[in-house]
């Protein structure tokens, strides 16, 4: 497998900072994912990838449609598990204080909200570039 070399946002050139920029405020994100840090490289697919494939479709209803029935689906994996998996909240309230569970929390919940995002574009992105069926086939999306 070909190493993934990711651009950093901090030495990214003017056009490159402003797509990168554009990618994070498109999905109220913190900063760009590393599957975009990757297309960084090249900035001109990056740009139609933006315009053409995420552009028109991130944050509609259809978009969130999809994310809310891949977190369902998660989910549902999650239910099915042998054992459940994490921390009660008693066991967290014995290593944690309340404030900090409700840091993590919410540091959970972005990632959460970030992880289906990047699923969901780099889907698209597949659609875009190998057709629906290439992209149907994935096991990470949602049908």
């Amino acid at each position: 497998m070909a190493a993934l070399h990711l651009v950093d946002p901090r030495d990214a050139d003017e056009r490159l900072a402003r797509l990168l920029t554009r990618v994070t405020d498109l999905h109220l994100h913190h900063g760009p994912s590393s599957d975009f840090r990757v297309l960084a490289r090249w900035p001109d697919f990056l740009e139609v990838a933006l315009d053409d494939v995420l552009g028109p479709v991130v944050r509609t209803a259809p978009y969130e449609t999809t994310a809310l029935a891949l977190l369902e689906r998660a989910r549902a994996h999650v239910r099915r598990f042998p054992v459940p998996a994490g921390l009660s909240s008693e066991q967290a309230l014995a290593v944690s204080t309340e404030s900090e569970i409700a840091a993590i929390t919410g540091l959970l919940f972005l990632f959460q909200r970030f992880i289906l995002d990047v699923t969901i574009d780099m889907v698209r992105c597949t659609q875009a570039l190998d057709g629906r069926d290439a992209a149907a086939s994935s096991p990470f999306s949602a049908r």
